[in-house]
């Protein structure tokens, strides 16, 4: 310090005492137990101590040395400090009650704009991914239950072993299996659940359109009666959606060019096309109508079909089997309508 150097706790001890054992080596050995408790705090003293200008080494040692020895007695006649309690953090319930915890658990992991994003429906959990609802089973419930169920918290009555005194604490909720069932039959009471078909709104609201007219799209819902775009939300529950995005100004020179390639003037086959793809969009079924794309190989059947999968999405469209069509006995009837199709 007198040389004008930085005097730091690590350093400071390090050299104060070396110096002084070389200095004292039959002297007193200080209590290192003692000494290493709070050196910091010692040599901070020592910083605030009028010292002179250039202090002998054994005075600096020396008065470490007191500062030790009173640091130790100060330590020894102290009453114990208890260790300050850390709050238990977590996802809070009301309390641990199935119900209330099936409440915070939709609250905390299945909620969006406060609407629910998990549903129940046809006898199946239905969770929405941003655009429409999907299948979720049991499995992957019971895996979110449980990650949710590591980390929630609850105010629970606990008694002092010392004092038999009950009182409420914020503590973890351990996932037992019977909590885990019972939350999980609690979540049919937390959850809404879809008493008829898809698409139609979970929630009410003024001004809400016909959701048969309702095509989700992964830039917003697409009203097909007005062709206003609406924001994506969780109340519109439905299980389709279109596989690509709505724009008002695209343009298709391609697949006009293609359709001009197959019909030429044939305006009317166009039109029909145009009307059976607009068809698909819906969940709409009341034409009653079976459509067939019927052609010599490579007339473009197969390209019509891969465009309208593609504006469908994968997951709408099915390849069924011959043998998985129909039920016996009606499987006959069904095999005899698809060979007549085949052979026109």
């Amino acid at each position: 310090r007198a040389a004008g150097q930085t005097v730091t706790a690590a350093t400071s001890a390090a050299l104060l005492l070396t110096e002084w054992i070389e200095h004292n080596p039959d002297g007193y050995e200080p209590d290192r137990a003692a000494y290493g408790r709070d050196t910091a705090t010692w040599v901070n003293d020592l910083a605030e101590t009028n010292l002179p200008s250039d202090p002998p080494v054994q005075l600096w040692a020396g008065q470490l040395i007191v500062l030790a020895e009173t640091r130790s007695a100060a330590v020894a006649a102290a009453e114990p400090t208890p260790m300050p309690t850390r709050p238990v953090r977590g996802p809070r319930a009301e309390n641990a009650e199935p119900i209330r915890l099936a409440e915070a658990f939709r609250r905390y992991q299945y909620e969006r704009e406060d609407e629910p994003t998990l549903v129940r429906w046809a006898r199946a959990w239905w969770r929405y991914d941003g655009t429409r609802f999907i299948e979720h089973d049991d499995e992957s419930l019971d895996r979110d239950l449980m990650g949710f169920l590591d980390v929630v918290v609850a105010p629970q009555q606990t008694v002092d072993r010392k004092t038999g005194e009950t009182r409420s604490e914020v503590r973890r909720v351990t996932h037992r299996n019977k909590t885990l069932s019972e939350v999980r039959k609690a979540s049919l009471h937390a959850f809404p659940i879809i008493g008829s078909g898809a698409p139609q709104w979970t929630s009410s609201a003024e001004g809400d359109p016909d959701p048969v007219g309702l095509a989700p799209c992964s830039n917003g819902i697409l009203n097909l009666t007005t062709r206003e775009l609406l924001p994506r939300t969780p109340r519109l529950f439905s299980t389709t959606a279109i596989g690509t995005s709505w724009d008002p100004d695209a343009a298709a020179p391609a697949w006009l060019a293609f359709l001009e390639s197959l019909w030429g003037a044939d305006t009317d086959s166009v039109q029909a096309l145009q009307q059976m793809f607009g068809y698909f969009l819906t969940p709409d079924t009341s034409q009653q109508k079976l459509f067939a794309l019927i052609g010599l190989a490579r007339s473009g059947k197969g390209t019509i079909a891969r465009v309208l999968r593609a504006l469908l999405g994968v997951y709408a469209v099915v390849n069924p089997t011959l043998d998985g069509r129909a039920p016996s006995p009606d499987r006959l009837l069904y095999l005899l309508l698809v060979a007549v199709l085949v052979a026109i």
